[in-house]
């Protein structure tokens, strides 16, 4: 029998994004996997997605946040966009600011109405979140880095996976229909 301390037993980085994964199932199901990242899919509208963890740039942290990246076909090839979240003011209001290249505002107004700035408001701490589009290859992108779904260092050799609560999921899964749901949709 294997005996852990008061903070938990060593959590391997694959474990963690397999219990992520396991919070998106279903719709998503795992199907790939490399020694630091998992491949899901799931049916239309939603895409492709590949979990990752990254660590945590502070000095002294044992903080592994979970990276989402989402790939959607784009319908119709438009300029190439970007936009990315900020929280502003007192009450860190949730926005998208639109990259610098020409159709970045119309993506940013689009993924607005799609619903992306619900899904971050529901889920618990979302640190950064870019979406792009690439004209070139036909597909818009995304990547979220958020503490849900994160490996925690609790003590040098210990660690524990944070789990994703309900409206954690239900908020990632509003991110990710949002990007389909912008992809998808013509200027207009």
């Amino acid at each position: 029998m294997e005996r852990h301390g008061p903070f938990g037993g060593p959590v391997k980085p694959i474990d963690a994004l397999r219990r992520a994964a396991g919070f998106l199932s279903p719709p998503y199901e795992v199907v790939g996997s490399g020694p630091v990242h998992l491949e899901l899919r799931a049916g239309p509208p939603l895409p492709a997605v590949t979990l990752r963890l990254q660590r945590e740039r502070r000095m002294f942290s044992r903080t592994f946040l979970l990276v989402v990246e989402a790939f959607a076909p784009v319908i119709v090839r438009e300029h190439d966009a970007s936009a990315s979240l900020t929280k502003t003011g007192w009450r860190r209001r949730l926005s998208l600011v639109p990259g610098r290249s020409d159709g970045s505002k119309a993506w940013a107004e689009r993924l607005e109405h799609a619903g992306l700035l619900e899904g971050v408001g529901a889920m618990t701490n979302v640190l950064s979140l870019e979406a792009w589009r690439e004209a070139g290859r036909g597909a818009a992108g995304l990547r979220v880095t958020t503490l849900a779904g994160a490996l925690i260092g609790t003590a040098p050799a210990s660690s524990v996976a944070v789990p994703m609560e309900p409206e954690d999921v239900q908020g990632l899964l509003r991110i990710l229909g949002a990007l389909s749901d912008a992809a998808g949709r013509a200027a207009g």
